[in-house]
């Protein structure tokens, strides 16, 4: 993980565990611009993922009851809890950070 996606996941470690939308927004604020509109919780954390690399163990150690269905086997249900093809296919075209 870059230096600036380790500062990003630090600061906002608590909000994440706390409210998925809030982290996205942050996350969204600091890259200055929206990359794309949607109101899926998962496919916000998948394009998070996709910008910043995978989520850390810890920070996904830490999910309330609330966000388990977004998290399978320690790591982010992506693909396989996508609502569409599109989906996906829209979250594989994104940028990542280089790091």
């Amino acid at each position: 993980m870059t230096q600036f996606a380790n500062k990003i996941a630090h600061h906002v470690a608590c909000l994440f565990c706390e409210d998925l939308d809030g982290f996205t927004l942050v996350i969204f604020g600091v890259l200055g611009e929206t990359l794309c509109k949607t109101h899926e919780k998962l496919e916000h954390l998948a394009i998070i993922e996709r910008i910043l690399g995978s989520i850390p163990s810890h920070m996904l150690k830490k999910v309330g009851y609330h966000a388990e269905k977004y998290i399978r086997k320690g790591r982010l249900n992506w693909p396989e809890g996508a609502t569409s093809r599109e989906s996906i296919r829209v979250v594989s075209k994104l940028p990542c950070l280089p790091g």
